[in-house]
């Protein structure tokens, strides 16, 4: 049993080591400085892994998307209420679900990496040009216009 502990205490060692080293890799980046105190922190180390972790599990366009969801203005009566207005499902669990759209048309289902930086930059580009004044949630099918 001895052998186990000090097997496992070993392993975790390691996993802070490579911990440590790739968040002081990652913080060489210019335009983003961390601290010295933050660099010998090892609540910040695991702070880091976890978040890489998450990363990995959630990719940051399907996070963007879910995040629209979340902050669309024409769904606050739906979050307020904690169910569809239009179909009675449970509002948190369908933002949640990928494969999920909207019964009401505010938006659609979890575009794809490539799809979904093609959709922001259009979208930043008729913001641009005035034609529209608000993208709102830039995953939804909806555009205000001026």
């Amino acid at each position: 049993m001895e052998n186990l502990i000090s097997l496992l205490y070993i392993f975790f060692l390691i996993y802070l080591s490579i911990v440590r080293f790739v968040y002081w890799a990652t913080s060489k980046k210019e335009d983003c400085p961390i601290s010295n105190d933050d660099k010998w922190n090892p609540k910040k180390w695991l702070s880091f892994a976890y978040g890489t972790f998450m990363e990995w599990l959630i990719p940051p366009h399907v996070l963007e998307q879910v995040w629209g969801r979340y902050t669309n203005e024409d769904c606050k009566q739906c979050l307020d209420k904690g169910c569809c207005v239009n179909c009675g499902c449970n509002t948190y669990a369908k933002m949640l679900d990928p494969k999920a759209a909207c019964s009401s048309l505010y938006w659609d289902t979890i575009m794809p990496k490539e799809q979904w930086e093609a959709r922001k930059v259009f979208l930043d580009n008729l913001k641009e040009s005035n034609k529209i004044k608000d993208v709102g949630f830039t995953g939804s099918g909806l555009i205000r216009k001026i």
